[in-house]
């Protein structure tokens, strides 16, 4: 998969790719890979998002703390909480974002 979406013949957005793996009312999965200084700018999601690293390094920053993850780790957020993503490498993560209904 990660494969598939660096070859796509047009340019990656901000340094960043994404595919929506699976998607229903209340959740939705997807796959993201980066750039080298790729970056999701600042957001908010109305849901629970859990961010896992694949591949890489990244950073994610709220407006209380900057976490750096390693593959293999795991951050959870709460309902509204804005943030940005920045990969300090060639990355990949696996987004879960879950709406309670």
């Amino acid at each position: 998969m990660k494969t598939n979406l660096l070859s796509e013949p047009f340019s990656a957005e901000q340094g960043h790719r994404h595919e929506t793996l699976y998607k229903t009312r209340t959740l939705m999965i997807a796959t993201f890979v980066f750039a080298k200084d790729g970056a999701l700018k600042d957001h908010v999601t109305k849901g629970v998002v859990m961010i896992q690293v694949v591949d890489g390094r990244i950073a994610v920053k709220t407006s209380s703390q900057t976490y750096e993850m390693s593959p293999g780790e795991v951050l959870v957020l709460a309902s509204n909480v804005h943030h940005t993503v920045t990969a300090h490498e060639p990355s990949q993560m696996l987004l879960t974002v879950y709406l309670a209904g």
